[in-house]
């Protein structure tokens, strides 16, 4: 997944000092789930096999 899960990934807005907004959130949301399908589709892999692969990586991410 090219995606980064977390805020990070968020557009800051500048009028909230940095802090990601709603639309922020739901344009990242959206992007995310556009990502997934087209995953899903060319892998012939589940949303959950495709969620479970990014959260396992993001979690070696972290421990590392």
């Amino acid at each position: 997944m090219t995606a980064v899960l977390s805020e990070t990934a968020f557009r800051a807005d500048p009028a909230t000092q940095g802090t990601p907004t709603d639309l922020d959130r739901f344009e990242f949301l959206l992007s995310m789930m556009v990502e997934l399908k087209a995953l899903t589709q060319q892998a012939n892999l589940t949303p959950e096999t495709v969620l479970l692969g990014a959260a396992i990586k993001e979690m070696r991410e972290r421990l590392s």
